[in-house]
């Protein structure tokens, strides 16, 4: 689920470096807020997205690789 969801944040980023918030991309994906916490976690865990403050993601060059 994770790797869709970074997928999903890339189509919405247009496979730029934005800001987003972590919960319009949960929603696009159908994913509640915990459970959009869980997978932002995981990702971030494994260096793939940069969390920044509370709600908002950046994806990570590391994160971009893996998308392409």
């Amino acid at each position: 689920m994770s790797d869709e969801f970074l997928n999903i944040f890339y189509q919405m980023t247009s496979g730029q470096y934005k800001i987003f918030d972590k919960y319009k991309v949960g929603s696009k994906f159908g994913l509640s807020n915990s459970q959009t916490d869980d997978i932002v976690d995981h990702l971030h865990n494994i260096g793939l997205i940069k969390k920044i403050g509370m709600n908002k993601i950046l994806m990570t060059f590391e994160g971009k690789k893996e998308v392409e």
